[in-house]
């Protein structure tokens, strides 16, 4: 199977660019119900892509064949399927015991039994200790807590590994009772996120034992403008692209290859000059405001890395 990675300055150019591949792979298969997946970002992404083939290009394909994932989904999706033999229909995310709704339980049982000395004390004085408002705050705590390390799976995922690891591969600037608290939810359950994906790229892991349990033998699988994502789930992906075919749909402001480093200078020539060529895709009258964010040069270095960790040793 293949990576590909397709780019440009207007997302009506990549949704019709899916929707030729999409075409042609239908076409072509011997599978009449063969389907399709296009992970997103959010449900946003799917409603617009889905208004878009429907009404504006009016396409009279049936879209049965196609599968709208959000990325979360999908990657838990193929980690229970490869690591634990646990095919997508029968997973239960809510029941995980990372998932937000488990994880604001367990925090509540773990502040409710604080102990002096165990490095919650600035929880335990948010807390109090009056009877009747104690129990509703520190429910209210449990599942702010929840949510902030359930987004930290996705933004700050190597900071978790490192946590649980006992690893540091930089220093962060999270709280210590950040770090005090997940490892003392790891003690408990070591079933973490992040230890599934070292199962998944270890030595000798194949990523067909996934399809053998139940995940679906996709025609294709089309990432569709993801701008961002934590470093373990583009080498899960890269994974899944040894039994399935995978295919990069990303939206590039300067319509240029992203393999390279411009400078500043560089880069804002290019945008002008994209400016002029696609005036219905970026605002007229100058730059918009969160495309000069991006012309920030740090974050060109970081896209441009994104595409190199993906074409290293591919002769691109």
């Amino acid at each position: 199977m293949s990576i590909s990675i397709k780019w440009s300055a207007s997302l009506e150019s990549l949704a019709d660019g899916l929707l030729r591949a999409w075409e042609d792979a239908a076409s072509s298969a011997h599978e009449p119900f063969g389907k399709t997946c296009i992970v997103v970002n959010n449900i946003a992404t799917a409603n617009w892509l889905k208004q878009y083939y429907l009404v504006d290009r009016k396409i009279r394909r049936v879209m049965l064949g196609l599968d709208f994932v959000a990325l979360p989904e999908f990657a838990n999706d193929w980690l229970a399927a490869q690591v634990h033999g646990i095919a997508p229909r029968e997973r239960k995310a809510s029941l995980h015991p990372y998932s937000k709704e488990v994880m604001a339980w367990r925090i509540y049982r773990r502040l409710d039994k604080a102990e002096e000395g165990d490095g919650l004390e600035i929880l335990r004085s948010y807390v109090g200790t009056e009877p009747q408002a104690a129990g509703r705050r520190r429910w209210a705590l449990s599942g702010k807590i929840a949510r902030m390390l359930d987004e930290y799976q996705d933004s700050r995922f190597m900071m978790l590994r490192n946590w649980e690891t006992g690893g540091m591969d930089r220093p962060d600037d999270a709280p210590a009772w950040q770090k005090t608290l997940y490892r003392l939810l790891v003690a408990e359950n070591d079933g973490t996120y992040a230890r599934d994906y070292d199962a998944a790229f270890q030595t000798g892991a194949e990523a067909a034992e996934a399809l053998r349990h139940g995940f679906p033998r996709y025609q294709a699988v089309h990432v569709f403008d993801i701008s961002f994502m934590p470093e373990p789930t583009l080498r899960l992906l890269e994974k899944i692209a040894e039994a399935l075919p995978v295919t990069f749909w990303t939206f590039n402001p300067l319509d240029d290859w992203l393999g390279e480093t411009p400078s500043r200078a560089e880069a804002v020539q290019r945008l002008r000059r994209q400016l002029k060529r696609q005036r219905t895709v970026l605002s007229q009258g100058g730059v918009p405001e969160e495309v000069e964010f991006s012309l920030d040069s740090s974050m060109i270095r970081r896209r441009s890395g994104f595409w190199a960790f993906w074409l290293r040793g591919r002769g691109a």
